[in-house]
């Protein structure tokens, strides 16, 4: 059973049509980073999934409920899909370890007790346990998200740009989920320092049944893998200009091009792709869009959707064409 599952599904904004036929299968245990130019659909595709938006057409499934059933339970599906938006809303009543307690006893009903110590080993884990007692104004940097409709997400997230030694810190703490949606939530920081905040995400969260779908846009260094995707350490970081020479010097129409390029991209790991990519940062993998100003023959933008596995990486290329503005499936690849 796929963790989270689009069939055809189709969202509507009033005659604007956002998303168009997405078909999309995230298995337990993947990590989906989701690129693609502002206005493309990004954050509606997430929203969908723990139905902050209802889709309009199709059917989707989060953790094998079917959220489009009428009888859905919000409450219940947010349990298994949990959101970290762009924008935060703050508690400013409660300090740090409150916030950070208050997930997993609202949503998961843990005991003060066992949520504290979770809480305290979390916040001891990106050196802020001696900040458990502050509150938000004495926290400058430092964000704890609850979602736009007042519910508290299962998802705790606590950012700050960087310490003081200039290492960034960030933190998820999860309540058992099963699935984690990122809406650009490491986006205040640069390259190196989102990286680094992404290996504490993916580092604690340790439940192969998880995953994790971050939506960036096509200016940002996505994610830093780590156990148990260690044979993948390496960033991905759109770097358009650099793609653009080797895609652009290839023959075929664009896709072909496009597909020519990460196949050949994606077929390596660890020493190989180390030396292959030994003159960029950290061993950053650049990831192609489709070009806005492409004089090519497709008029459309595109949006990669890349699914790093504990033995692959694969992608689905969804296309949005000018003209209609929908994001739309383009096939597996």
């Amino acid at each position: 059973m796929s963790m989270v599952e689009f069939n055809a599904v189709s969202k509507n904004f009033g005659a604007t049509q956002v998303l168009h036929n997405i078909n999309l299968k995230i298995e337990a245990g993947e990590v989906v980073v989701i690129i693609g130019p502002s206005s493309s659909g990004k954050s509606t595709l997430l929203r969908c999934i723990n139905k902050l938006e209802d889709i309009s057409s199709g059917t989707l499934l989060v953790a094998g409920m079917h959220i489009t059933d009428p009888h859905a339970n919000e409450c219940d599906i947010r349990r298994e899909a949990g959101m970290v938006f762009q924008q935060f809303h703050l508690f400013p009543h409660l300090t740090a370890l409150e916030k950070v307690m208050f997930g997993p006893i609202r949503v998961r009903h843990q005991t003060k007790a066992a949520a504290r110590e979770q809480a305290l080993a979390l916040l001891e884990r990106i050196g802020l346990r001696d900040r458990a007692s502050h509150y938000p104004a004495s926290l400058c940097g430092h964000t704890f998200a609850v979602n736009e409709k007042g519910i508290v997400n299962t998802v705790n997230n606590i950012r700050a740009q960087h310490r003081p030694d200039g290492m960034p810190r960030q933190i998820i703490a999860r309540a058992s989920l099963n699935a984690t949606t990122l809406d650009e939530a490491i986006a205040i920081l640069s390259a190196t320092p989102r990286a680094g905040a992404f290996h504490h995400t993916l580092g604690q969260q340790g439940d192969s049944r998880l995953i994790s779908i971050e939506a960036t846009g096509s200016g940002c260094s996505v994610i830093l893998l780590t156990a148990p995707f260690g044979h993948a350490n390496h960033l991905i970081h759109p770097q358009l200009a650099a793609v653009e020479q080797v895609v652009t010097a290839s023959s075929g129409s664009r896709q072909q091009r496009l597909d020519t390029w990460l196949t050949t991209q994606t077929a390596v790991d660890g020493a190989a792709a180390r030396a292959i990519l030994s003159d960029q940062q950290d061993a950053t993998l650049p990831i192609y869009r489709l070009s806005s100003q492409d004089p090519d023959e497709e008029n459309t933008l595109a949006t990669a959707i890349f699914t790093l596995s504990d033995d692959a990486v694969t992608w689905q290329i969804f296309t949005r064409d000018r003209q209609r503005a929908a994001l739309q499936s383009a096939g597996r690849q």
